[in-house]
């Protein structure tokens, strides 16, 4: 798997794990109820990134925290051209909420200086959406 293989390069000295969060916020003004936004989050070129875990934290216009925000979501990684789902999936199924995160079964590595396109299709009425990515930069070591 993965995530044994790259810990197998970081005991042998050559790379180094750094923790790391990469974000795509909705913005208010924008995603509103019935509306599909895509947000693009620029990997960094100094080290792949592996995603770990992903967060959701929603809220209201009236900026109270949304518990369970009805949105479909798709990830792309548009680097390699890969849907990582067929179709939009409900946020409950694959983010997690701010306290606790989705753990992906598999972590999954995206190639430095490549983008994930982020997908939200909002069918409540909340006003702002940030999508975390947790995971690790893969770090050479020098």
């Amino acid at each position: 798997m993965i995530l044994d293989d790259i810990r197998q390069l970081c005991a042998s000295g050559k790379f180094r794990l750094r923790t790391f969060t990469y974000d795509a916020v909705f913005p208010a003004a924008t995603f509103v109820a019935g509306s599909t936004i895509t947000v693009n989050i620029q990997i960094n070129n100094d080290a792949d990134f592996l995603i770990r875990y992903t967060t959701l934290t929603a809220y209201t216009a009236a900026g109270v925290f949304a518990v369970n925000p009805d949105y479909l979501l798709s990830i792309v990684d548009l680097g390699s051209g890969l849907n990582l789902q067929d179709v939009g999936v409900h946020v409950q199924n694959c983010t997690g909420n701010g306290q606790w995160p989705y753990v992906w079964p598999e972590p999954y590595k995206v190639v430095a200086g490549s983008t994930v396109a982020v997908t939200l299709q909002n069918n409540a009425p909340t006003a702002l959406c940030n999508v975390s990515f947790q995971g690790y930069k893969i770090l050479p070591n020098s």
